[in-house]
């Protein structure tokens, strides 16, 4: 599921791409979800392939990403910036 925003035509952008594994086993967590959240409190979500990855364009800033998948806590990584 994506649920994004296209940036207006003078906003730049930038890629913010991830691969989200298991710490202990190194099994890649398909299907997380990704919450990005920016400091104009714009919030992006986006899932993770069946790879734990994903790959998207965003406009610029600083963003907060929420990282939540099924038997896991949620991990917050705070002042991404893209």
């Amino acid at each position: 599921m994506m649920e994004e925003r296209l940036p207006a035509v003078s906003e730049q952008t930038g890629s913010l791409c991830c691969t989200l594994l298991d710490r202990r086993s190194s099994v890649p967590l398909c299907g997380a979800r990704i919450t990005c959240i920016g400091s104009d409190h714009r919030v992006l979500r986006f899932d993770a392939d069946r790879f734990g990855r994903f790959t998207t364009t965003v406009p610029q800033g600083v963003y907060d990403l929420v990282i939540s998948a099924r038997g896991y806590l949620s991990l917050l990584v705070r002042g991404v910036g893209v």
